[in-house]
């Protein structure tokens, strides 16, 4: 198996992995940020999910959960959390 489609077989990549960096795998915006992230600039981590992971979900026509107020308070706690300001 080639390293490109064994690459492709992937679903998740992390975003300062070489196959990141490959807009036909991970779509261009994360490769943009992979290729960003190699070459030094503060990127925050984080993972890519592949372009035909993606297609492969849409094709399935899955709809994500509806919120509930469970998860929306979770939400505004971590965005409270975030805005704050740092402690002296």
């Amino acid at each position: 198996m080639s390293r490109k489609h064994a690459a492709a077989a992937r679903v998740v990549f992390r975003i300062d992995d070489e196959e990141a960096r490959d807009a036909s795998l991970a779509g261009h915006k994360a490769a943009s940020l992979a290729r960003l992230t190699a070459l030094g600039f503060p990127v925050p981590p984080g993972v890519v999910v592949s372009t035909d992971a993606v297609d492969r979900i849409r094709a399935l026509k899955l709809r994500w959960p509806k919120v509930t107020p469970e998860m929306q308070a979770a939400n505004d706690e971590a965005r409270h959390l975030l805005d704050a300001e740092p402690d002296d």
